[in-house]
């Protein structure tokens, strides 16, 4: 969950993460005692939160370009928001196993 959020600082698209992110936690999860489908469920959800990040959103990027906000005013929200996100999506994915969704 970390790692798929803080990679949007990187991969700025959610395809390109989700492409980079899938093999490496696939492998990872073959190597383990982790459900596949709940590690993907994971990087599903935080490939989905890069409209909270300044250049996830194409609205965000039109706008950087005319000097309507710069990154250091953007830096605490994305923060928050991150944050939150990184909480929220390990819960999902415990709740989605108790209720045996996946």
């Amino acid at each position: 969950s970390v790692i798929g959020v803080y990679a949007h600082y990187i991969f700025p698209s959610s395809v390109a993460e989700v492409n980079v992110l899938t093999s490496v936690c696939y492998g990872l999860c073959l190597t383990s005692a982790l459900s596949p489908v709940a590690m993907m469920l994971a990087i599903n959800f935080t490939s989905h939160c890069k409209n909270v990040f300044p250049l996830g959103d194409p609205v965000a990027l039109i706008t950087y370009e005319y000097g309507y906000w710069n990154i250091k005013d953007m830096l605490k929200p994305t923060m928050i928001f991150g944050n939150i996100w990184i909480v929220l999506t390990p819960i999902t994915v415990m709740l989605a196993e108790l209720l045996n969704v996946i």
